[in-house]
């Protein structure tokens, strides 16, 4: 019996991808422990994911992506951002979240034009990224999005706000506290708390307080005001 090479491994683990039992909970373990180990291979699975992003299996190029993102390599920008306009809707949408990943600020106006994408969840996906890549050219591409049609798209928007950053998200996440939308309201008061700034305890205070909505499976919005209070309230004594 041959002895497996790393190369004869990646091979192996890209071929799992096309592998589908019928068990979804099964499926998805499988996928997630090859796209685990391939990033874990490094630079012998670059170039096979390279190719697998052509693979006419869209569940193989979408698994591929998300690997790629896992390697966190930057010579995966340009093939990520080609991953970007595939016809399959969960490839693009990883490719918008291994992009995140990346910390590469080049990315930002391709994941910004992703935002048009007729598929909310695609959306989703790259207003995240552009949250976690932050830095002042990402502030209006995510701001723009709190009018999206999309409740999802709207709650994203909101956390990329905090993720980002940058305090002119302050006053939109304030904003956002008075949202007729229990989930909106919720989301801000984390937001708030990510960003870490103690103009908006007064804001959260008040909804602490008096705000006696519940999402849409019961949890108080109040206490979500407690979480982003606690957070700013951490991280200005850890800022001393």
């Amino acid at each position: 019996m041959e002895k497996e090479t790393p190369e004869s491994r990646v091979h192996d683990l890209i071929s799992k991808f096309r592998f589908a039992s019928g068990d979804d909970e099964t499926d998805m373990e499988t996928w997630q422990a090859a796209a685990k180990e391939l990033s874990r291979l490094g630079d012998v699975a670059l170039n096979p994911l390279f190719a697998a992003l052509s693979d006419k299996d869209a569940n193989v190029r979408s698994w591929a992506v998300d690997a790629l993102g896992q390697l966190q390599d930057s010579r995966a920008v340009m093939p990520l951002l080609k991953a970007l306009n595939d016809a399959d809707k969960q490839t693009r949408a990883e490719a918008a979240v291994a992009l995140g990943r990346l910390e590469e600020r080049s990315v930002i106006p391709y994941l910004a034009a992703v935002l048009t994408d007729e598929v909310s969840y695609v959306r989703v996906c790259a207003i995240r990224a552009l949250g976690k890549l932050g830095g002042p050219k990402v502030f209006e591409h995510i701001a723009k999005m709190l009018d999206d049609q999309d409740d999802a798209a709207r709650r994203a928007a909101v956390y990329a706000l905090g993720d980002s950053g940058d305090v002119r998200g302050l006053d939109l996440l304030v904003l956002q506290l008075a949202s007729p939308d229990a989930e909106i309201r919720c989301a801000a008061s984390l937001a708030l708390g990510t960003l870490g700034d103690d103009r908006a305890l007064p804001a959260l205070e008040r909804v602490r307080d008096f705000d006696q909505g519940r999402t849409r499976v019961g949890n108080k919005v109040s206490d979500y005001a407690v979480e982003g209070i606690k957070s700013i309230r951490r991280q200005s004594i850890q800022g001393y």
